[in-house]
């Protein structure tokens, strides 16, 4: 772990590089817990679209203009069978390995949560993999509790 000073703002399309390079630094981790993640390279988010949309805030941790960590909440509508007509989804939470264990992810995730608060969402979720113990701990740290629990059976 780094000891250093980070800030948090805003993500700009000039970010793009970067953010790259840390969605990449995600798959790879993310291939430990889900084996049906292709192998080749791929993308999960639309970056550009993100930045730029009302729907979403895209925050980032920077260090010495090198950014460490990102997360990003995007307003969306909710199921019919509940009571609020939108909700709060957080998504793409992710430190370098060399800064994790200072909180960086928490003030994100608080960030985000003040943004939602703000624009009238009363209630955020997320997915983790449930084998993602470090991300489990942060959530929960940052007030998410065990919701709900997806299962997936492989027929090969």
């Amino acid at each position: 772990m780094v000891n250093q000073e980070f800030k948090i703002r805003d993500a700009k399309l000039s970010d793009f590089q970067h953010l790259l390079r840390l969605e990449s630094d995600l798959i790879d981790v993310e291939r430990h817990f889900d084996q049906a993640i292709k192998s080749e390279k791929i993308l999960y988010y639309n970056l550009p679209e993100i930045i730029n949309s009302p729907n979403y805030k895209f925050l980032i941790a920077e260090t010495d203009h090198n950014i460490i960590a990102c997360g990003y909440v995007c307003i969306i509508p909710s199921k019919p069978h509940l009571k609020h007509s939108q909700q709060g989804l957080i998504n793409f939470v992710f430190v370098d390995a060399d800064f994790r264990g200072m909180n960086i992810a928490l003030k994100i995730i608080k960030r985000l949560k003040v943004w939602c608060f703000k624009k009238g969402i009363m209630e955020i979720g997320l997915e983790v993999y449930s084998q993602n113990i470090s991300a489990i701990k942060a959530y929960k740290k940052a007030g998410f509790e065990d919701y709900r629990v997806e299962m997936k059976l492989s027929l090969k």
